[in-house]
């Protein structure tokens, strides 16, 4: 069986960089997706608009819809809500 040798001073390189690498690559690949998504964001502005005014609507017609139900009848003599 072959044995893997490596001078003290290459392992040291090898680690610090190692070392270097675990803490910069997820800062940098934070730092590049904030600004793609903040550049995809202005190309997307008029469909966050559209998006907000149809959820308005949306909300404005449940309510609308919610307030033309019947109220439930219940009927409190005997104690029992119907089925």
């Amino acid at each position: 069986m072959p044995r893997f040798s490596i001078s003290p001073r290459a392992l040291a390189w090898f680690t610090g960089s190692a070392c270097v690498a675990c803490c910069t690559l997820p800062l940098l690949a934070l730092a590049l997706g904030s600004t793609a998504l903040t550049g995809l964001a202005f190309f997307l502005e008029p469909v966050a608009a559209v998006l907000a005014i149809a959820t308005a609507a949306l909300l404005a017609w449940r309510w609308w819809q919610k307030r033309q139900a019947p109220a439930c009848d219940l009927d409190c003599e005997n104690g029992k809500a119907p089925r």
